[in-house]
């Protein structure tokens, strides 16, 4: 929540651009990001879904694949999720799922590939590994669209290939 040059914090909001205001049945949602596909606006997100124990969702701090507020609650990392809204100032849909995506790696970002020919999407995981934190890895993934499940919007769907080849030039991102 800081000024465009980083050295103030905010003291006004607009009306689309507060992200923590965004709630899906009192989900912990973290790491969001919103890019528009053919003109819908996607938000990609980290979801901790609903407070474990009893307390509130103030002061989070983050350890493992679980958040901890200082007062005792707790948020389990629930994988990757997406809604979507026509306009940043309509309503947002429901909370979506990623068919084929684990909660082994965290959502982390997404990386933007613009080029020649248009823009794609690399979903960025974080795979922790607690044991050993100097050996965690990240894993990149393509983000795709699905056009034939509905006639009037994309559906958005992370890609599980072993390796991926980024054209920079052309803006392209693609799974082998």
């Amino acid at each position: 929540r800081l000024t465009d040059d980083y050295l103030e914090i905010r003291k006004e909001w607009n009306s689309w651009g507060d992200i923590y205001s965004i709630s899906f049945d009192n989900r912990a949602i973290g790491r969001s990001k919103i890019i528009k596909h053919k003109g819908v606006y996607y938000l990609i997100f980290a979801d901790y879904g609903s407070l474990i124990s009893g307390a509130s969702s103030s002061s989070l701090s983050y350890t493992g694949l679980t958040w901890y507020d200082f007062v005792g609650g707790s948020y389990t990392y629930q994988g990757v999720k997406w809604a979507y809204a026509n306009s940043l100032y309509d309503e947002w849909s429901g909370v979506n799922s990623f068919e084929n995506t684990s909660t082994s790696y965290e959502f982390s970002t997404l990386i933007a590939v613009q080029g020649e020919e248009g823009t794609s999407y690399i979903a960025s995981f974080n795979g922790w590994n607690s044991s050993d934190m100097s050996n965690s890895t990240y894993t990149w993934q393509p983000l795709q669209w699905d056009d034939s499940k509905f006639s009037n919007m994309d559906v958005p769907y992370i890609g599980d290939y072993s390796s991926i080849v980024i054209d920079a030039k052309k803006g392209t991102v693609k799974g082998n």
